[in-house]
C-alpha cells in the first residue's frame, strides 16, 4: 500500500502542515527566544535577545528558558551534557529573567526555528557584543599563569560528548591543513584548547602546520576564564561549537576568527545559512600560503 493513500498519513501530513501554520503566526506575533545548551549558546542566545528587542519594538519578547527548569538529571540525548545556567556570571541570574511556564509551541525543531531567527543572525555581524559579558578575573590570572604576549593565536577543538552527537565533526587534520595555509598571518604563540586531551604528537603537527614557536594546550578547566582568553586573541581558529563562535562575537581586542563555513551536517540548511551570515568573507584556495 502506499503510504500517501493512507489516510492516517493524511492526517499526519494535516496536522503538522497545521502546526508549521501555527507556528508562523505565533512567532510573528510573540517572538520567542529559547536559551538552552551550555556557554557559547546561552552567550548567543541572549545577544538574540537583545536584537529581537530591536527588531521587534511594539513587541513582547519571550525568554523560553524552560531546559533550565527541569528537574531531570539524565541526558536529553543519549551521550549529550545538560548544561547549568552559566549566565549568573556576567550578572545575569535565573529567576530575575521570571522563567516560567514553556511557551506555545516552544516545542518545535531547531531547523525550524532557524527560519524565523535568520534576520537575528543578520544583525549580529559587525557589531560586538563584548560589553554584555564583561571579563572575569579567572581571565587575567590564567593569561598572566600562561605568561602569554600581549598578542597571542587560539585553536579551539571541540570534543567531548559532541564526537557522540554532532552532525559534523571537525578534525585535526583539517585544522592543520588550514593552519599551513595562513601560518604566515599567526601570533607566534599559539594556544590549543579542547575538552578532551590532546596527544603529543597532534600538538607537534599543529605546531609544525603552524610554524609557531611557542605552542600551550588548555584542556578543560574553568569554562569563563578559557572562553575569556579566546576572547582577547588576535586569531581565532573555532572549531564548530556556539563555544567558539559566541568568542568570535564577543572579542575584546578586535581579533580576527576563521570558522567552519558549515558548523552543521546538510541535513540542517537553515542553521547553517545562520551562521553563515555572521562572516562578511569566507576563504578560499591557496593564496593565504603566500602571506
Amino acid at each position: 500500500m502506499n503510504p500517501l493513500n493512507f489516510p492516517g498519513w493524511l492526517f499526519f501530513q494535516s496536522k503538522s502542515r497545521a502546526i508549521d501554520l501555527l507556528s508562523d503566526n505565533y512567532f510573528e506575533k510573540k517572538p520567542t527566544i529559547m536559551i538552552d545548551g551550555g556557554l557559547g549558546s546561552q552567550i548567543i542566545g541572549w545577544i538574540k535577545y537583545h536584537i529581537a528587542k530591536e527588531i521587534f519594538i511594539n513587541k513582547e519578547i519571550q525568554l523560553d528558558l524552560s531546559y533550565f527548569l527541569s528537574e531531570q538529571t539524565q541526558d536529553l540525548v543519549p551521550g549529550l551534557t545538560r548544561w547549568k545556567w552559566e549566565l549568573d556570571h556576567y550578572g545575569l541570574q535565573l529567576l530575575d529573567l521570571n522563567p516560567g511556564k514553556k511557551p506555545f509551541l516552544a516545542d518545535i525543531s531547531y531547523e525550524k526555528r532557524a527560519q524565523f531567527e535568520f534576520p537575528l543572525f543578520q544583525k549580529m555581524v559587525g557589531r560586538s557584543w563584548n560589553h554584555l559579558f564583561p571579563l572575569s578575573t579567572s581571565t587575567i590570572e590564567l593569561f598572566q599563569n600562561l605568561e602569554l604576549p600581549k598578542e597571542f593565536g587560539v585553536v579551539h577543538l571541540r570534543r567531548g560528548d559532541y564526537l557522540q552527537v554532532g552532525s559534523k565533526i571537525v578534525h585535526e587534520t583539517e585544522v592543520s591543513k588550514l593552519l599551513e595555509k595562513i601560518s604566515g598571518s599567526l601570533p607566534q604563540t599559539l594556544l590549543v584548547i579542547s575538552d578532551s586531551e590532546i596527544s603529543d604528537l597532534d600538538l607537534n603537527r599543529i605546531r609544525e602546520a603552524a610554524k609557531v614557536g611557542d605552542i600551550q594546550k588548555i584542556i578543560g578547566g574553568d569554562m569563563h576564564a578559557v572562553h575569556g582568553l579566546m576572547r582577547q586573541s588576535k586569531v581565532l581558529i573555532a572549531s564548530n561549537s556556539t563555544y567558539s563562535i559566541s568568542a568570535a562575537l564577543t572579542m575584546t581586542n578586535g581579533g580576527t576568527t576563521i570558522f567552519p563555513a558549515n558548523l552543521y551536517g546538510s541535513a540542517m540548511p537553515n542553521l547553517n545559512r545562520n551562521f553563515n551570515s555572521l562572516a562578511n568573507w569566507h576563504l578560499h584556495g591557496d593564496f593565504l600560503s603566500n602571506n
